[in-house]
């Protein structure tokens, strides 16, 4: 203040010098500043006479709108004028603490439903520097003049021009002796401020005023409803007074983001669900609002369009479909860097998406309820390219274990491998390769060295459906993952923000719900079934020949082929007997692993029996401990697709009349003479 005061001793209407260095000094009075003033006041004018476009963006009062530029080359939000209706005074809306004057509301109301979001004409008519350079102007909307349309239906009243005129320039004249200490003319300044139409409102304003319209009316119905000043929260009111207080940068976006908002909501008549509330008292929704005959959320519109992130604590007082669209929408926008998301910088993962790889092909094996070996159709067969490991995407299943390394199946993991086994086996599907991951031993997966690592691929597995639906889009099938997971033999993986994950993961989630709601398999409380499984294989021979008689009892005894050891040795599960066994083809030889056709009768084999349902009869036991006997899948014997195929011959140390259908063995393998594998096998 004493700053002020000091300047204002020296100079305060006082003759000014001003000097530069390649020049005289310029003495200016302040006669010669109010002719530039002027000339200033003479330019404004000439562009307040021009006829502009523009949306209603808001109204603020009936008398009041802001309108904003069609087009603008400027980044950010489009320029934008607030514009009073000219020489028209409606009711006023209160400020907080306050009260509205009568039919504020419903004027308002009136002139929010005519225009907000449409495109106008407008023109300033005049500027009044003395209420903060207030602009009053003439608005059509189409060949409508918004303020005739004010007044004919009573919310707004017409300025008395010669009192306005009298009061508003006695103000001016007041704060001119103020500023320059000398008296002026009054009215001067105040010349031509009046609406264009002037006339046609006076005579539209006693028409309302003779048919009590609008706030002519004598009966108001208005309803107000206060909240009291101690409603406040803490957060309400620290936020209010930390606005006042402290001015804050704002933060990138920040801008369009509101104008994204005010354009779709600002003075809308919009649908609010309120999803509940925080801890200090704040009422958490989602807000809805119409485009024609389109529902559309505002919350999911600006996540979409990069201007908004996913807030998890919130987001969990939502349905969970409408938290799913927030969450997915997000993450697309960081995957196409949108907006606020431009220098997003992902976090480090181990996949990536595999494009462009889809197949179809037979599951030849079922490795775990989660895991599947798919022989490809367009890869000729034989070829180590054939068979092709895929991991069912985001869904993980128990662990099977392995008997080898001691390691015990956990709960449900063999229902989860024999649930699909049953549905898969020797199926045509079709696959979706979606991602890889590379595996590391820190992910807890085994792998041939404790340094080493491997790729798994990821897709999805579709199972033909049998019944025929007429769509527009053709469906692959049945989602196997989804099956896994809708009957409890699995759970959905829940994946880090920039992870990929299945292509159908929204109904993986929806199929674990339902899994939890109804109590299915490891979502339930209830253990898993024991069983104990002899297994044979990794026992002594004296132990295996113990087991010979109760395999005798039966002629015939139903096995599962668990794994294809060579082309004429298997390892088999005996459900009767609760046992796995070491078997091999009685009379018959195959290549040994390593020989010549060794991996051709090892592929044929996977191909027709492996994980299938066989029957046998044990005949008996060799001394490591491998069963010999006969085999049949689907009432052919097995033994006869290798000497078909050439890739086996009858023993002829084996006596023939101990082989049941000796015969149809020796046919086999006679209809195999030009095979290579004869004329170059050696016993």
């Amino acid at each position: 203040m004493e700053a002020k005061y000091f300047t204002e001793l020296r100079v305060l209407n006082r003759d000014l010098v001003f000097s530069r260095s390649t020049s005289p000094p310029l003495r200016i009075n302040p006669g010669v500043l109010s002719q530039r003033k002027r000339g200033r006041n003479m330019a404004a004018v000439a562009s307040e006479n021009q006829w502009l476009k523009g949306r209603v963006k808001a109204v603020t009062s009936g008398d009041c709108l802001v309108i904003t530029s069609l087009t603008h080359n400027r980044p950010g939000p489009p320029p934008e004028k607030t514009i009073t209706l000219s020489s028209l005074s409606a009711p006023k809306l209160a400020r907080r603490g306050g009260i509205d004057e009568p039919f504020a509301w419903e004027s308002r109301e009136f002139l929010r439903k005519l225009c907000i979001g449409k495109e106008v004409t407008f023109k300033v008519d005049y500027k009044v520097e003395a209420i903060a350079g207030r602009e009053f102007g003439s608005v059509y909307l189409g060949n409508e003049n918004l303020a005739k349309l004010v007044v004919q239906n009573g919310w707004a009243k017409v300025i008395n021009r010669l009192m306005y005129d009298a009061c508003l320039s006695f103000l001016i004249w007041v704060k001119t002796c103020m500023y320059y200490g000398q008296v002026r003319e009054p009215g001067q300044q105040n010349k031509d401020k009046v609406s264009p139409y002037i006339a046609e409102l006076l005579q539209l304003e006693e028409m309302a005023k003779q048919e009590g319209l609008g706030r002519w009316s004598k009966v108001s119905v208005s309803f107000y409803c206060f909240l009291p000043r101690g409603s406040l929260t803490s957060a309400q009111r620290l936020a209010a007074s930390a606005v006042s207080s402290v001015e804050v940068s704002s933060d990138p976006f920040a801008m369009e983001a509101k104008y994204f908002t005010e354009l779709r909501v600002l003075n809308r008549d919009v649908h609010i669900v309120l999803e509940g509330v925080d801890k200090f008292n704040n009422l958490i929704g989602s807000v809805y609002y119409s485009v024609g005959e389109t529902v559309k959320d505002l919350g999911l519109e600006l996540v979409e369009n990069g201007l908004a992130k996913y807030v998890e604590w919130s987001a969990n007082m939502m349905e969970e479909e409408a938290k799913k669209k927030l969450k997915a929408a997000e993450l697309q926008c960081k995957k196409n860097r949108v907006k606020m998301w431009a220098n997003y910088v992902p976090p480090a993962s181990n996949s990536k998406a595999i494009h462009d790889q889809n197949f179809t092909g037979k599951v030849v094996e079922v490795v775990s309820g989660d895991c599947l070996v798919v022989a490809d159709d367009s890869v000729p067969f034989g070829s180590p390219m054939a068979e092709r490991r895929v991991c069912l995407s985001s869904i993980r299943s128990p662990k099977i274990g392995n008997p080898r390394r001691e390691e015990k199946p956990a709960p449900y993991a063999r229902e989860a491998k024999e649930f699909l086994r049953q549905r898969l086996i020797g199926k045509q599907v079709t696959v979706q390769m979606e991602y890889q991951r590379k595996i590391t031993p820190a992910d807890g997966v085994p792998t041939s060295g404790a340094s080493d690592s491997r790729v798994m691929d990821f897709g999805s597995v579709f199972l033909p459906s049998s019944t025929k639906i007429d769509t527009v889009e053709a469906t692959p099938g049945v989602n196997i993952a989804e099956l896994i997971i809708a009957r409890g033999l699995g759970t959905v993986v829940r994946h880090r923000g920039f992870e990929e994950r299945s292509n159908h993961y929204e109904a993986l989630l929806a199929a674990e719900a339902r899994a939890i709601a109804g109590k299915k398999g490891i979502q339930s409380a209830k253990d898993s079934p024991v069983m104990h499984i002899t297994d044979l294989t990794v026992a002594s021979a004296k132990k295996a020949k113990d087991f010979l008689p109760s395999l005798h009892r039966s002629r015939r005894i139903s096995a599962v082929v668990e794994y294809v050891l060579s082309g004429h040795r298997f390892k088999l599960y005996i459900p009767k007997e609760t046992c796995s066994i070491a078997f091999a083809f009685s009379g018959v030889r195959c290549p040994g692993r390593g020989e010549p056709y060794s991996d051709e009768a090892i592929a044929l084999m996977r191909r027709k029996i492996m994980q299938r349902d066989v029957e046998i009869e044990v005949e008996t036991v060799d001394r490591t401990g491998t069963f010999l006997g006969s085999m049949w899948e689907a009432r052919t014997n097995a033994a006869t697709f290798l000497l078909e195929a050439g890739l086996a011959k009858m023993q002829t140390g084996f006596g023939a009349d101990r082989i049941p259908q000796a015969h149809l063995l020796e046919i086999a393998e006679r209809s195999a003479k030009y095979y290579n594998f004869l004329a170059n096998f050696v016993n």
